[in-house]
């Protein structure tokens, strides 16, 4: 959540807790009961949306990139030693499409990578008589094919991840004008008539509903006898 929206909100926490605390002085008035109820509805979206906006990711993308690079060395290995074999049957065209170096399949976009090392693991499968003369066992291809679905797997779910906070942050801010809108349009009217009957009240409410905008910072203004370069 950006700065300006955090401050903000512990502006509403701290207006909803000043408002419960005095909850006597208003809570016959319907007007302002339905307002307050209205009020923490958004806070509790707020918080909400929130928990999805700021989602840390972070242990995820490490362990796609550890799977990634698993399944291009597994590939690379498999791919090498299944190249080699072919050309040695002179079906140098087969060979030369198996041949991958390791620069090029990492520099590979993630659909395309899955792609290619599905495509190297099917020609793996259909030469397993071949591969086992260089050791190579079925287990090492299904452990590949292993690898490559979990990669694709993750796929699907990190753009779900991405998507998902793109569409909370969006919200966020809708939520926050709707807030803002509240707050200015009913709340703050409705608590006029306090000002000259309750003016305790009235004076705290309007302390309560400040922005302190921590974490922000300001220029620092030149003074007047500074010297200005150009």
């Amino acid at each position: 959540m950006q700065k300006r929206l955090a401050n903000k909100l512990r502006m509403y926490h701290v207006l909803q807790r000043m408002l419960t605390n005095y909850k006597s002085k208003w809570e016959a008035v319907q007007a302002i009961e339905n307002t307050f109820k209205a009020f923490e509805a958004y806070i509790n979206e707020i918080e909400a949306c929130n928990v999805v906006s700021s989602a840390n990711t972070k242990g995820e993308t490490i362990y796609k990139k550890e799977i990634r690079l698993q399944v291009i060395e597994r590939t690379i290995e498999i791919s090498s030693i299944l190249s080699a074999l072919i050309l040695q049957t002179n079906e140098q065209y087969v060979g030369a499409k198996l041949n991958y170096s390791k620069t090029k399949l990492v520099k590979m976009r993630d659909m395309r990578l899955e792609t290619t090392c599905s495509v190297i693991a099917e020609q793996a499968t259909e030469h397993l008589t071949l591969l086992a003369t260089a050791g190579v066992t079925p287990n090492d291809i299904e452990t590949l094919k292993a690898d490559i679905k979990t990669f694709s797997d993750l796929l699907p779910l990190q753009r779900h991840s991405v998507t998902e906070r793109k569409v909370a942050n969006i919200k966020l801010n809708d939520l926050f004008a709707q807030t803002d809108a509240l707050l200015k349009n009913q709340l703050d009217r409705l608590m006029l008539r306090y000002k000259q009957t309750q003016p305790e009240f009235y004076s705290n409410y309007k302390t309560s509903r400040h922005v302190i905008n921590y974490g922000v910072r300001h220029k620092k203004e030149k003074s007047e006898g500074e010297n200005h370069t150009s």
